[in-house]
């Protein structure tokens, strides 16, 4: 797992849950600097570099954080205006007085097709943006937050025999011009790849000089190589064939993200059978699961509930 995610995960867990949003860079960076001094933050290797830790809380602030509402933000700015070519890992310093709302809820994750086999991801990494076609209806803008008369407006003109009416398109299209700024997007490339990962900077956007494609919201890709789909997460992204827009869980996008040695290396308790798993818990009263995302203890957690469950009954 990425330093960026191990420090949101002991934020969301920890910290995150004492301390109102807006805070300033320079406070929160405060605080993970010292959870990292005293070795409380689990995950993090000692070996980080001063470098590493930049670019950590650069990734972090890129990733989870959003802009205080209602203020323009010179560092959010300078990194679309730079395309992401950061230069110096630390340019997080000179904007320590920024305030920042950290996205512990509200956030949501979102899989993406631009395109089949992502044909047009090159497109939208340079424009900064993600698109999806439907190119027919034109601009939309009109219709954001008002379900009935889109679906009216869709429903006139897609009724050409090559374009049925399809209900569950229809609600794909609705999704994605109502994606949020700060909201995760998956950009991927069939079921097996992932081609990016980018955060919504800017709603929907109509791009008229587009020659296709041209629904588009502003994203900030933090990510833009192809990868392969771990093979553990291959049971969610198998649905995905023919899909052009669907909402992940944290759950699924974490699995999606997770490197196959991660999510390999479980934890130990998957080893146990339930029935140990309960006498251990009724002998000490609770079980601490610890691990990355997708490691299964969301998973073992419902497991046991359901055993406990079943034996209440006997």
């Amino acid at each position: 797992m990425a330093n960026k995610d191990i420090l949101y995960e002991w934020w969301v867990s920890s910290e995150g849950l004492n301390n109102k949003s807006p805070i300033t860079i320079e406070e929160l960076v405060s605080i993970l600097s010292s959870a990292r001094e005293t070795k409380k933050i689990p995950g993090l290797k000692d070996s980080l570099t001063d470098s590493g830790w930049n670019y950590a809380i650069l990734r972090f602030l890129i990733v989870f954080c959003s802009p205080q509402a209602g203020i323009k933000s010179s560092f959010w700015a300078d990194l679309i205006k730079n395309n992401n070519s950061y230069g110096n890992y630390g340019v997080w310093k000179k904007y320590l007085n920024e305030k920042v709302d950290i996205n512990i809820e509200g956030m949501k994750y979102w899989k993406v097709a631009p395109g089949e086999d992502a044909r047009f991801f090159d497109r939208c990494v340079m424009d900064q943006n993600i698109a999806t076609g439907w190119d027919l209806l034109g601009d939309l803008k009109d219709f954001l937050n008002d379900f009935e008369n889109f679906k009216k407006y869709y429903l006139e003109r897609y009724t050409e025999p090559n374009n049925p009416k399809k209900i569950h398109s229809l609600n794909q299209l609705w999704d994605f011009i109502n994606i949020k700024v700060g909201d995760i997007i998956v950009a991927n490339k069939g079921i097996g790849k992932i081609a990016g990962l980018g955060k919504v900077t800017s709603g929907y956007i109509y791009m008229d000089d587009y020659d296709d494609y041209k629904h588009t919201l502003g994203v900030n890709w933090f990510e833009a190589t192809t990868k392969d789909v771990p093979p553990e997460a291959k049971d969610i992204t198998k649905g995905w064939f023919g899909v052009t827009v669907k909402e992940l869980t944290k759950e699924e996008y974490d699995a999606i993200n997770n490197p196959p040695n991660v999510l390999e290396n479980s934890l130990k308790i998957k080893d146990i059978n339930n029935s140990e798993k309960i006498t251990l818990l009724l002998k000490k009263k609770q079980i601490i699961l610890y691990g990355p995302p997708g490691t299964g203890k969301t998973y073992n957690t419902k497991n046991i509930a359901m055993e406990l469950l079943k034996s209440k009954g006997n």
